[in-house]
């Protein structure tokens, strides 16, 4: 099983009219509560070990709290770029030079610049393949990422560093990207060429693999195919 990248474009027609179907709509959390979100993750952090029952400075949690703007996610994201570089949340001289960076897209990447290239190659095709990839996909896309335990090492490490999470759900060992956001953002920074490649090769992978399976991928042959500069292909598949 895979779960196509455009999950969204099914939505309206099939989810909504399966059976027990329930649509719950998210907000932003009032600034209340991403005040607790904040002070309870910054306790949770290395550095405030023995230190539990003191509060997080104010100035810096109003701080994330503006920034972050109801954004439950942004704010993780200004908490773990605290945490991986090494700051001590209750150093009030650390927190008078901290810069933040002023946006989660950039966020998103500092996180990624603190991998090894291999680490960021490997989200890289991740993205292309889809939130939700599957590592035997990643190991044969992109061979020079290593095998299938190769790659798996990795993604423990990415996992361990909040970027990706297992998905018991996929009938191999599977990841997805923890937040859409995050996903989003490694996709666009690859440059367009490498994309559409990435797509073709993707789909390629594919065809190879599932030669008399063919008919469980159609839509994700035709979202790659799409994707790519394959005209022949995409008249096959579209």
């Amino acid at each position: 099983a895979y779960r196509p990248p455009d999950l969204e474009r099914l939505r309206a027609d099939r989810v909504n009219t399966l059976p027990y179907h329930t649509e719950i709509e998210l907000h932003e959390l009032r600034p209340d509560e991403l005040v607790d979100l904040a002070r309870a993750r910054l306790r949770q952090l290395p550095a405030a070990q023995g230190r539990q029952d003191q509060e997080p400075p104010a100035a810096l949690v109003t701080r994330m709290v503006r920034q972050a703007e109801g954004n439950p996610f942004y704010l993780e994201e200004l908490i773990n770029f605290i945490r991986f570089h090494g700051i001590d949340p209750y150093d009030e001289f650390a927190l008078t030079q901290l810069q933040l960076p002023s946006s989660i897209q950039a966020l998103v990447l500092s996180r990624l610049d603190q991998l090894t290239e291999n680490q960021k190659t490997m989200l890289k095709v991740a993205s292309v393949i889809g939130r939700t990839f599957r590592v035997d996909w990643l190991a044969g896309v992109y061979p020079e990422l290593g095998g299938d335990d190769a790659v798996r090492d990795e993604l423990v490490y990415v996992t361990d560093r909040g970027l990706t999470l297992p998905d018991p759900a996929e009938p191999g060992p599977a990841y997805f990207f923890k937040h859409v956001i995050a996903h989003n953002v490694i996709y666009d920074s690859l440059l367009f060429m490498l994309r559409t490649a990435l797509h073709e090769s993707i789909a390629a992978f594919i065809e190879q693999t599932y030669p008399t399976r063919i008919n469980q991928f159609l839509d994700i042959l035709a979202y790659h195919y799409s994707s790519s500069d394959n005209e022949a292909k995409q008249r096959e598949y579209l």
